[in-house]
């Protein structure tokens, strides 16, 4: 693992919130507060450059995936679909989440 992980949260509301609160227990994670949509964290997540941008999957539109994807690369694009108890890390596979830890380790895998 990197000396610390720089992790993105964008968006609001509990299911957000509280995976922002448990990454922040994790030794090496820093979580870093973003604007409320993805659209409108473009130019943060340039600046910063975290390992990942956690979002909420409801509220997103595909052309932002996309641009960010082509125009920061690197960054990991993690999906949370909090009815489903799974996310989507861009551009791979949806996969369960079941654990701080399932969601820790979707962070790191370089897939």
């Amino acid at each position: 693992m990197k000396q610390c992980v720089e992790v993105g949260i964008c968006g609001s509301g509990p299911v957000l919130t509280g995976i922002e609160t448990s990454l922040k227990t994790l030794k090496g994670f820093r979580v870093r507060r973003l604007p409320i949509s993805l659209a409108e964290s473009v130019w943060e997540i340039k600046m910063l450059h975290p390992h990942a941008v956690i979002f909420e999957m409801r509220a997103v539109e595909e052309a932002v995936i996309a641009a960010i994807l082509r125009n920061i690369p690197g960054v990991r694009l993690i999906g949370i679909d909090s009815g489903r108890d799974s996310i989507t890390v861009f551009s791979a596979r949806a996969r369960p989440v079941f654990s701080l830890e399932n969601l820790a380790q979707a962070i790191l895998d370089d897939e």
